[in-house]
């Protein structure tokens, strides 16, 4: 499914009093999933999670190396 549909498909099922929760809800789908998991070309192509991983990889073989 895609992003956009999800997301108006959460935010319509949800009935939220005021902007201030329903504004949250989006914000927390996006930053808490969506951005986390989608790749970006600014990393080389990698979700942020799959390049943090990269970077530790990256800086224990460095230790290693220099040990």
């Amino acid at each position: 499914m895609k992003f956009q549909v999800h997301l108006l498909v959460q935010v319509h099922q949800a009935d939220y009093l005021t902007m201030k929760p329903a504004k949250l809800a989006i914000f927390e789908s996006i930053e808490g999933g969506y951005n986390r998991k989608r790749r970006h070309s600014a990393l080389g192509n990698r979700s942020p999670e799959q390049y943090q991983l990269y970077l530790q990889e990256m800086y224990l073989e460095e230790k290693r190396i220099a040990a």
